[in-house]
């Protein structure tokens, strides 16, 4: 081996880091890491906001399922009562 080929120690320490050295071809990776983050996010955000109207959907069924059990309630007092007040009137 010749001493051309040997790498030296770098005699100040470690290398710094700096972002410029990180990227290799800084528009193409950047662009090409927006489009990856920008299509996760989305796809993300479709999935919970799928979930979230789902929700919200049963939520609101279970509303008018209560409301209509109320109702059906409410009623079945009103007829009973009816009932009653006719057997006290008849004695």
């Amino acid at each position: 081996m010749s001493s051309e080929t040997q790498s030296l120690p770098n005699p100040g320490g470690p290398p710094k880091r700096h972002l410029r050295n990180y990227l290799l071809q800084p528009r193409f990776q950047l662009k090409y890491t927006g489009m990856v983050v920008a299509c996760h996010r989305s796809s993300i955000a479709s999935v919970l906001g799928y979930f979230a109207y789902d929700y919200s959907r049963g939520q609101t069924e279970s509303l008018y399922h209560h409301d209509e059990i109320r109702a059906r309630s409410r009623s079945r007092r009103c007829a009973t009562t009816s009932v009653r007040w006719a057997r006290d009137e008849d004695q």
